[in-house]
């Protein structure tokens, strides 16, 4: 005869097998953690999705059940299973390899969630705190310790990076990607407490400092020789490396930008248009990313000057006249008013009229100074009394067209 305890032995064992084998499906095979972590498997099972779920996992088709594990959202979802998922979730992120990204960035986004979620449920917290720890500790250190698993996993996930963050390691760039998507993780929740994002934050403009500590070193002995050279290339070359890494931190933008506008003036003072192309180069990718925030965001505008000044170095070092005049164009939509961009606009544009003029067919010259005087009279605009400009008007005057 078979009893009602046949039947729940039977599902306990069946519930630690999937729970085996869900941990074999997202940890990448690292050994299994407690039966206990089979309640999770237990309470998903008494819905009638996770019943459904479980009995295609017992025929070898697991994936439904790796999708309830992975609520997109933790609204509405009981305490207790909360509870397991942030166990179970936290489990897994410690569990996986540091190269396994982006399941590792997922595991710990929906550990901080559930954690985060947890952190609401004061009632069921209290009760379980009481439960294991009676009157040890006192009440205020009781209901801390029961509310902060959020805290102590933004705590930990700095902690894990931080030892190889000079060397921008693979756990490092897991940490910093899970900080940045903090928010991400914290939209799941109904009212997310404030304070997590803006600590998430903090935790992670501490990591990026770490990963940025030999290029500082690496700029400072540079600084000390007389004049910018190989040294200097070579710290704003692993800053750069940093910011892709940090997956284009702003700040890491902004400070390439300021370490190297003296340096680009030096060099642009002493003519040393080699090393200068270089370092414009090295840098471009990071200029090129702070100029299209800055164009986006007016938050950014005090940058707008510094960013057009690197656009309007990189327009006198490049070789073609339509690409010097694309990139000081877009120097003055950052900066309409900056007055080196201005000025080399109205040179090129000056330029441009003359060449327009002197390789027209002789029966085409008039439309050619016709489309001159537009260029000069924007110049004029821009920046007046240049000698290339008079000289591009006196052409268009001798084919017979008003400057």
């Amino acid at each position: 005869m078979w009893r009602p305890d046949d039947q729940q032995l039977l599902e306990r064992l069946e519930e630690r097998t999937l729970m085996r084998a869900l941990w074999r499906r997202m940890s990448h095979g690292a050994p299994p953690p407690s039966e206990r972590a089979a309640g999770l498997v237990h309470l998903l099972r008494q819905t009638d999705e996770g019943a459904r779920a479980c009995e295609r996992a017992l025929d070898g088709e697991i994936e439904l059940l790796v999708s309830l594990v992975r609520p997109p959202s933790y609204v509405g979802l009981r305490p207790t299973l909360v509870h397991h998922l942030a166990l179970w979730h936290h489990a897994v992120a410690r569990a996986l390899p540091p190269h396994a990204r982006g399941e590792s960035e997922e595991a710990w986004l929906q550990a901080l969630s559930a954690w985060a979620a947890l952190a609401s449920e004061g009632a069921y917290l209290r009760g379980l705190a009481e439960a294991v720890a009676g009157d040890a500790l006192p009440t205020a250190e009781r209901d801390a310790v029961a509310v902060d698993g959020a805290r102590r996993l933004l705590a930990e996930l700095e902690e894990r990076a931080l030892e190889g963050a000079g060397a921008l390691d693979d756990v490092t760039a897991v940490s910093l990607s899970v900080l940045a998507r903090a928010p991400e993780a914290l939209a799941r929740l109904e009212a997310p407490p404030a304070s997590l994002a803006s600590e998430a934050a903090r935790r992670r403009r501490h990591l990026v400092d770490a990963t940025m500590r030999p290029v500082h070193e690496a700029l400072t002995e540079a600084q000390a020789r007389t004049e910018p050279g190989e040294a200097h290339l070579a710290a704003l070359a692993a800053a750069v490396r940093v910011w892709r890494f940090t997956s284009h931190d702003l700040e890491l933008e902004r400070f390439v930008v300021d370490q190297a506008t003296p340096m680009a003036w030096e060099l642009y003072g002493h003519k040393q248009w080699s090393m200068l192309r270089r370092l414009d180069a090295t840098i471009a990718p990071a200029v090129d990313a702070l100029a299209e925030r800055v164009g986006r965001d007016p938050d950014l505008f005090a940058y707008a000057s510094r960013v057009a000044q690197m656009l309007v170095f990189r327009a006198e070092l490049l070789t073609t006249l339509d690409t010097q005049l694309e990139t000081v164009e877009r120097a003055l939509v950052l900066c309409d008013t900056h007055r080196n961009g201005r000025l080399v606009c109205a040179d090129l544009l000056s330029e441009r009229a003359l060449r327009r003029i002197e390789t027209a067919p002789l029966w085409d010259r008039k439309r050619a100074a016709l489309e001159a005087r537009v260029d000069t009279r924007r110049a004029e605009s821009l920046f007046a009394g240049l000698a290339r400009t008079k000289r591009a008007k006196e052409a268009i005057a001798r084919e017979g067209v008003e400057p």
